[in-house]
């Protein structure tokens, strides 16, 4: 369960930062512009998360214009960078403190279309954390899938649809 809700921490962390970003946050690698940063379709999306070889778990989230980023918000983040590569694909890199659940440092990368299927992977370290059991450092992978364009009835926007049940994802927002 620890693996899990760490997983799931960092997965909604990595939706907002990989897929999610404020608009025009990004760093510029030259003097070109970078365009805004890819914010994922309105609707159903399927997320499978892999934390260090435990088995993968699917979640499912609901987005809409309001609720884009599950959780993360940006003003919780430090240090935050996302740079398009000319590939296509994000560099990401970020610090971000999550009060008594540690600071979570990630680097990675967000490949794919965020309309229809994407890719996040990361390495991720949590220090700091008032439960020394979350102070870890993971490969974090999340593959997303876009479903629908219609939420079910009983998955409001912004919230996560786990094996054991819904989360309201504004409810974890700053918990420790």
């Amino acid at each position: 369960m620890k693996r899990l809700m760490t997983g799931l921490t960092l997965a909604v962390s990595m939706l907002a930062l990989g897929a999610c970003g404020d608009k025009g946050a990004s760093s510029k690698t030259d003097a070109a512009p970078v365009p805004a940063e890819p914010h994922v379709r309105n609707g159903l999306w399927e997320l499978t998360i892999a934390v260090s070889g435990s088995p993968a778990q699917t979640l499912r989230t609901c987005s809409d214009d309001a609720h884009s980023a599950p959780v993360l918000g940006a003003s919780q983040c430090s240090d935050a960078r996302r740079t398009l590569r000319p590939d296509g694909s994000w560099a990401i890199e970020a610090t971000c403190d999550r009060g008594a659940s540690g600071v979570v440092h990630m680097s990675g990368e967000m490949r794919g279309d965020p309309n229809t299927a994407y890719t996040v992977t990361l390495q991720t370290t949590i220090s700091g954390a008032a439960n020394a059991q979350l102070n870890t450092s993971e490969s974090v992978s999340l593959n997303a899938k876009w479903i629908s364009g219609v939420c079910p009835a009983d998955l409001k926007p912004g919230a996560i649809e786990t094996p054991q049940g819904i989360i309201d994802s504004s409810a974890m927002k700053g918990k420790g």
